[in-house]
């Protein structure tokens, strides 16, 4: 046998992962060679000192509480990120829709008389409702996202409260100015 060999089967035998004709092989082999005699040794007091030692036993319930501050932190981070979407398509919605929609709602009479005028109205429209439809595509899949994860209730209450806010803003930013005639 080779040293080489005999030190793979030493490691092997301190894990107790031998056979009987490994055993007997490395045992013949230890017998006649002094260099890897001496690193058995060695092994063998490296083992017996580590298996001395006792190892220290974590706080009860340590387990349990590193668990529960795991899954209160991705609980939050969960709720930040939905909050955040929210935040984000409300900010977005009231931008691309408040002030053109306003726009619209103050235009006087004479509009009619202005075919150039009617010509942007109706470019305005087809571009808000082509932004209208990407961003109902981009609700669509954050809702997706929000009601997949477990703590979708919590964020359907959170963006319910979110649209009475801002439909209760919408209809105050839509207000037509009232002028004493």
């Amino acid at each position: 046998m080779q040293c080489q060999t005999a030190s793979e089967l030493m490691s092997l035998r301190l894990d107790g992962a031998l056979s009987d004709d490994e055993e007997r092989a490395l045992d013949a082999h230890l017998a006649v060679c002094a260099a890897c005699s001496a690193d058995w040794a060695h092994m063998q007091s490296a083992c017996d000192a580590f298996s001395a030692l006792t190892l220290a036993e974590p706080p009860a319930q340590f387990a349990a509480r590193v668990m529960q501050r795991v899954q209160r932190r991705s609980r939050r981070l969960s709720l930040a990120r939905a909050g955040l979407s929210v935040l984000l398509v409300a900010l977005m919605l009231s931008t691309l829709f408040i002030a053109p929609l306003r726009a619209l709602f103050s235009i006087t009479e004479s509009v009619s008389s202005v075919p150039a005028l009617i010509s942007t109205l109706v470019g305005a429209i087809v571009g808000v409702a082509s932004v209208a439809g990407t961003v109902l595509g981009a609700l669509q899949v954050v809702l997706k996202a929000l009601i997949s994860s477990p703590t979708w209730l919590v964020l359907a209450g959170y963006l319910a409260i979110c649209a009475v806010v801002a439909v209760t803003w919408a209809r105050l930013a839509l207000r037509r100015p009232q002028t004493d005639r």
